[in-house]
């Protein structure tokens, strides 16, 4: 212990910042002016506290010069080897997916849903760019801007109906990406919420300590594709769910 003290202590004086130097000739309300202004050019880093993160999901604002296009293994697009059929990714099974099948007119849609065969996340995949071409000429967005995006929602509002092509949609499948891991709370599947307390009205959970209401406690994955809908539910005004 007493070899590791001096080591320490080295390491925390490197990292310290440099004393900041004003000329003393300096007004009091000009130091002010002059610290301001290196405060606005040097912002504090964020250093998230993993007990401000444990109170599940909130509203997060980014910082600026935030890319929210990092994607697994920095492949954006869900195209590389990570998700390639015979991969750990690609491999995952869609069950039953379903076929969306819009009826209606003037702005008052109903969808029927029709069973559609289990198959793979990569086939999936290169079902939704297929279809997606079909419909507005390419497979994925190269854009992110807010007239793009405004752009993709008047085309589907402009197809949406009984004689668009039905899109496939991989709903309500129980499952997580984080797997294991508590992420300090930001695990969609290990929320520690006031959710967890639906186990006390349940007589299977005196017997079951880790109880799973499906799409509530734990996670659920979706899967869509171009033109895919995951209406309002009932449920979601009445219920903190995820």
């Amino acid at each position: 212990r007493k070899e590791e003290t001096p080591a320490r202590m080295s390491t925390r004086s490197q990292s310290r910042p440099k004393k900041l130097t004003y000329d003393k000739n300096l007004t009091v309300s000009q130091l002010k002016i002059l610290r301001a202004r290196r405060r606005k050019r040097c912002p504090t880093p964020l250093h998230p506290c993993k007990y401000k993160l444990s109170d599940g999901l909130a509203k997060v604002t980014f910082p600026e010069g935030w890319w929210d296009k990092a994607g697994i293994a920095k492949d954006t697009t869900a195209r590389g080897m990570k998700w390639q059929e015979g991969s750990k990714l690609g491999d995952i099974q869609v069950i039953s997916p379903i076929k969306q099948c819009a009826s209606g007119i003037g702005g008052v849609y109903e969808f029927t849903m029709v069973d559609q065969p289990t198959i793979s996340v990569a086939q999936f995949r290169d079902k939704a760019d297929a279809y997606r071409n079909r419909q507005i000429g390419s497979e994925f967005d190269d854009v992110m801007s807010d007239e793009f995006m405004d752009d993709l929602a008047r085309k589907f509002w402009r197809r949406l109906g009984p004689t668009m092509e039905s899109p496939v949609y991989g709903a309500d499948m129980e499952g997580s990406f984080f797997g294991n891991s508590s992420a300090c709370g930001w695990n969609v599947d290990r929320l520690e919420s006031c959710l967890q307390l639906l186990t006390v009205d349940t007589q299977a959970a005196e017997n079951e300590p880790d109880f799973r209401l499906p799409g509530v406690t734990t996670a659920y994955l979706y899967f869509g594709m171009w033109a895919s809908v995951f209406a309002a539910h009932t449920e979601d005004k009445n219920l903190l769910s995820i």
